[in-house]
């Protein structure tokens, strides 16, 4: 019975990140067709902010760390 919390932790945890994943993939897609960065909601700013600094730390490490990049690979090319 102890492992049902756990479960329900975990799904919950993916539901969020499933919503951050939207979210950011729309506000991705708001800003490459023209929205400024001045019109975001604080909220929204935040996430891109968030967004901009995991893309930053991912492409230090990819460029420090080989094996790090290798999981950066093209998955066209894996396949």
């Amino acid at each position: 019975m102890e492992q049902a919390p756990l479960f329900v932790e975990r799904v919950a945890l993916c539901r969020v990140v499933c919503v951050v994943q939207t979210r950011s993939y729309h506000l991705r897609s708001q800003l490459a067709h023209g929205q400024q960065l001045g019109g975001l909601a604080p909220a929204d700013r935040q996430l891109y902010d968030s967004m901009e600094a995991v893309l930053r730390n991912a492409l230090l490490r990819s460029i420090e760390d080989d094996d790090f990049a290798d999981t950066l690979e093209d998955v066209q090319e894996a396949n």
